[in-house]
């Protein structure tokens, strides 16, 4: 998606739908000519704040190359916005935002599908960030998602060693850590039921999940 001043995107935004139930987005590409993110950010949330009738919203099915996405400018947020939300799609920092400004429809969401970046460091930075927002939240989790979507990234597994055993590497420690990150995520969604995406890698390091119930 393009935005730039007069283009589809930028009239649309403009527009109202009394009874929307359903926005999807797409994934936001930056080029030449497009007007600054900040602009965007702002009058998307305004677009949002303006439907009060979504139930489902996707931000994006994917990262563009630049690493921008479809954001929302937290100082229009409070805690009556989207009151029919049930679906969401997008990057963990929108959740963030949304947890942070106590939304309270994130709380009965029922499906939840999340866009990761390819940049291992912000990654599980994102991922952490939205985790502990939901934690210090006075219900301290999302409880009523039911089907839960993330993707993780494949790390390039070490060498084996003798025993099969590989060795202890950047890859090995970067492992245990999205593990943990995957752990973290089963205590602030305990009652996820259908899981799609794909899991962290595997490996001979011997690493202790608990999905919390």
């Amino acid at each position: 998606m393009f935005h730039s001043i007069d283009s589809s995107f930028d009239n649309f935004i403009k527009l109202r739908f009394p009874n929307l139930k359903s926005l999807e987005l797409g994934t936001l590409a930056v080029l030449s000519g497009s007007v600054p993110y900040a602009t965007t950010t702002t009058s998307v949330t305004r677009f949002l704040v303006e439907h009060n009738t979504i139930e489902h919203l996707s931000l994006g099915k994917k990262l563009s190359k630049s690493g921008l996405f479809f954001h929302l400018d937290g100082s229009l947020i409070t805690a009556d916005v989207l009151p029919k939300l049930r679906s969401f799609e997008g990057c963990s920092p929108t959740i963030t935002i949304l947890s942070q400004r106590g939304v309270r429809s994130i709380f009965a969401l029922t499906s939840l599908s999340l866009l990761v970046s390819e940049n291992f460091e912000e990654n599980l930075y994102d991922i952490s960030a939205m985790v502990d927002t939901i934690k210090s939240s006075s219900a301290q989790a999302l409880t009523s998602v039911r089907d839960l979507k993330v993707k993780f990234f494949p790390i390039v597994t070490p060498p084996r060693m003798g025993g099969g055993v590989h060795a202890m590497s950047s890859s090995a420690v970067e492992i245990i850590r999205q593990r943990s990150c995957l752990d973290e995520m089963a205590g602030v969604f305990p009652n996820v039921v259908n899981f799609a995406g794909t899991f962290p890698a595997m490996c001979a390091v011997s690493v202790s999940i608990s999905l919390r119930r």
